[in-house]
């Protein structure tokens, strides 16, 4: 059984490696570690500063006159992707695409969402 021989000598080995490494020599806890010094009494004063950066909500729209839309293209409905048709085919709808809505925060700074035209569905 020349196996089991190989196994008891590494276990032998490891035993003799684990009780004389770079530990073997050390016994018992550690030193305690010194306290930090403590940090003297004093006054705290907190100053109050306005927000310099952010959105403070609620955002409130200014007009409905500043939205503006992507352009829409004047071709053959069926091929438009801005027109949404009823599943009956009867009612039709033209969509306008937002490109840009101005609102204003609580702190009354301007606040400006733009959206990207979305792309045209892919045809099969």
């Amino acid at each position: 059984m020349p196996d089991r021989r190989l196994s008891d000598a590494l276990s032998d080995a490891v035993r003799s490696r684990s009780l004389s490494g770079p530990s073997a020599g050390r016994a018992g806890p550690l030193d305690p570690v010194p306290a930090p010094p403590a940090i003297g009494a004093s006054l705290g004063i907190g100053r109050e500063s306005p927000a310099k950066a952010g959105i403070a909500s609620p955002l409130t729209e200014t007009k409905f006159s500043d939205r503006k839309y992507h352009e829409t293209t004047d071709t053959d409905p069926p091929s438009d992707p801005e027109v949404v048709y009823s599943s009956d085919g009867i009612f039709s709808i033209q969509l306008k695409r937002l490109k840009t809505l101005t609102m204003t925060d609580a702190n009354g700074r301007p606040v400006q969402f733009v959206y990207k035209k979305p792309k045209p569905p892919e045809t099969p």
